[in-house]
């Protein structure tokens, strides 16, 4: 066998090392695996999606400030692109909402449940509450959403899907998203998403309810202020 042979196979066994090591640490593909795809086609036949959960915004690295607690909140969804997601922070605190009947949008808050509320919009749907359109794109494990504008990563033994950007927004204003993780549970719902953020911070969404295929009201993705329930 001549050097130059010796070398081309010592570059493929190489090469396939390395694809080993890859395929044990996450499969990564512009599609989902399998496993992940069925578990989001099951999801995307549910016609609407009701919930509770937890919200906390701390640093991706170092510890999290005592003072600094998790927001509660409830959020809604109907098919094809309702959504109400309401956040209280505490039994008194302020009150913020963000709702879309899917041909307008308005953000909704107040300072504490008894107050007025201040309602901006009708709005239009114009990709100012992305932010809040990805968090349910992940409580209902829109592949389609999602991996439109992320690679995904499935990291098997973790039940988690992990999601990294495509490609930098050069002209966007304010922090981007670096990375999300989604916690699946084992029926497959989503239990936790991570999304982190290129200012170095976290938003750290528990799920603590989850409910599908549910009766929801016309209003509640329009003010005045409905609460889910």
């Amino acid at each position: 066998m001549t050097t130059g042979a010796i070398r081309a196979c010592l570059c493929l066994c190489l090469c396939a090392f390395g694809l080993a090591l890859s395929a044990q640490d996450g499969a990564v593909a512009d599609k989902p695996p399998a496993e992940v795809a069925a578990l989001a086609e099951r999801h995307q036949r549910s016609r609407t999606l009701r919930g509770s959960f937890s919200w906390l915004v701390r640093p991706i690295l170092g510890p999290v400030d005592p003072a600094r607690r998790a927001r509660s909140g409830d959020f809604a969804f109907a098919v094809p692109a309702s959504y109400n997601i309401v956040v209280r922070d505490g039994a008194d605190g302020p009150v913020d909402r963000w709702c879309s009947d899917g041909k307008a949008r308005w953000e909704v808050s107040r300072l504490s449940p008894g107050d007025p509320a201040d309602v901006r919009g009708p709005l239009a749907v114009d990709g100012g509450d992305a932010d809040y359109r990805r968090v349910i794109a992940c409580l209902r494990l829109d592949l389609d959403q999602l991996v439109r504008d992320h690679i995904p990563t499935w990291r098997g033994q973790e039940r988690v899907l992990e999601l990294r950007p495509r490609e930098k927004d050069a002209g966007a204003r304010g922090p981007q998203v670096a990375a999300i993780a989604i916690q699946l549970g084992p029926e497959g719902d989503p239990q936790r998403v991570d999304i982190d953020h290129t200012d170095g911070n976290r938003w750290a969404v528990e799920v603590t309810r989850l409910e599908r295929d549910v009766a929801l009201p016309p209003e509640l993705f329009s003010p005045p202020l409905a609460q889910p329930r």
